[in-house]
């Protein structure tokens, strides 16, 4: 099973190329669950070791991928918290954050690195109610109910915010958080919402993803105040950040070479700034290199990496400021809208589904610069996105199907 586990590993990180693919449908070989067993799929931003994972009935989580295997100790899964392909970390019903998967940085939190952990661990030094949990780059970091952040993992970049550069493989405090509501983790750094709705941030700087205006070594081992305030939401992508304010505006700031700022420009931001054309926002949805907001009139704006035409402007044009999206049905008739890496899909009140971009299960390899539905007319019960690169709904009488990249085995027909 783990060399299983390790070859999938390896096939994410060498194998590049996507493989369009119909909607496949997927039967669980486990004598004890069956299709209609399925309750939900558990949201994951991301594989877990080349998989995706379904929380069933009976309170266990069964993963596929190669092979389906029940994960020990994932039993009374509450929560898929914001992972990587290769390490993924769960809150379960008792309210703790337990990993799995890749470990070679220490980013699961079990004490120790490790090449793989294949079975999840609960994290080490890690205590109390717990509210999210994410993975970045080589860390991750969880936030309590108290208002604590905590973290574990690398710390080359100061990501864990407590005053080092010494990677910890327990759970640290980060220091001076001690009413936090929201955390968002990027690649190298991290930043909390604060109760009093401001913004702090740490870790690496080298790109200004800390919006305090400075780059100077690259490294903030201690948490300092992004320049913005009022802020109700914060989402982060690969290396940049986004905020919505309570007047409904939009800012943003960090890494900005394929203009997924929205502010016009590749040039770097390193102090957050608002976004041209977005007022009375509601919504805030950001990916890898791409961000979304809807308004509270129905109109969904989307800008900068436009590489599979999933910004719905009918190009593979990048969007250097936010603008108007072309949709193919009334805002008011969606449930949700679900963004992935390259696609956003809208799952609508009858349980259908829309996408646009390179994953969007037509059958053709080929981008959709346009909405179209999956093949087979689906009914969806709910849904979860791949970060990178598929999509996997549980369908009301047609069972399980995924559709997307298939370079990893991960849609592969079990």
């Amino acid at each position: 099973m783990k060399k299983s586990i390790i070859m999938t590993v390896v096939l994410i990180g060498f194998i590049t190329s996507c493989i369009g693919k119909n909607n496949i449908n997927v039967t669980l070989k486990n004598p004890n669950t069956t299709v209609s067993a399925i309750k939900k799929l558990v949201k994951a931003y991301g594989w877990a070791d080349g998989s995706y994972c379904a929380v069933l009935d009976n309170s266990t989580t069964q993963c596929w991928g190669e092979t389906p295997k029940t994960v020990s100790n994932l039993s009374n899964v509450k929560k898929i918290g914001r992972s990587r392909p290769e390490s993924v970390c769960y809150i379960k019903n008792d309210d703790m954050a337990y990993c799995y998967g890749t470990n070679s940085s220490g980013q699961l939190g079990t004490g120790a690195v490790s090449a793989l952990e294949a079975t999840a661990q609960p994290v080490s030094g890690l205590s109390g109610v717990i509210v999210d949990v994410q993975i970045g780059g080589s860390f991750s970091c969880a936030l309590k109910n108290d208002g604590t952040v905590w973290c574990w993992g690398s710390n080359a970049n100061g990501n864990l915010g407590n005053g080092t550069t010494v990677a910890s493989y327990s759970a640290v405090q980060v220091l001076n958080i001690t009413n936090a509501t929201k955390i968002a983790v990027n690649h190298f750094s991290a930043c909390a919402l604060l109760s009093n709705e401001s913004v702090w941030c740490w870790g690496d700087d080298s790109n200004g993803q800390l919006g305090n205006g400075a780059t100077t070594t690259g490294i903030q081992s201690t948490p300092v105040q992004a320049t913005i305030s009022n802020v109700s939401d914060i989402q982060c992508g690969i290396h940049s950040c986004h905020v919505l304010k309570n007047d409904g505006t939009v800012w943003g700031w960090g890494y900005n070479a394929n203009y997924q700022i929205g502010n016009g420009s590749q040039t770097n931001v390193l102090t957050p700034v608002q976004l041209p054309g977005l007022s009375n926002i509601t919504n805030l949805y950001l990916t890898y290199s791409e961000g979304y907001a809807l308004d509270s009139s129905g109109i969904l704006y989307s800008w900068g990496r436009n590489l599979a035409g999933n910004l719905g402007d009918g190009t593979y044009v990048n969007k250097t400021t936010p603008s108007t999206m072309t949709l193919p049905f009334a805002v008011s008739d969606v449930d949700y809208f679900l963004p992935s890496y390259y696609s956003f899909c809208a799952v609508m009140k009858d349980k259908s589904i829309t996408c646009i971009g390179i994953h969007v299960g037509n059958g053709k390899q080929a981008a959709s610069e346009s909405f179209v539905q999956p093949s087979g007319n689906l009914t969806v019960a709910s849904v979860s996105d791949g970060q990178y690169g598929a999509v996997c709904a549980v369908t009301s009488g047609a069972g399980l199907k995924c559709w997307g990249r298939n370079d990893n085995l991960s849609l592969w027909l079990l």
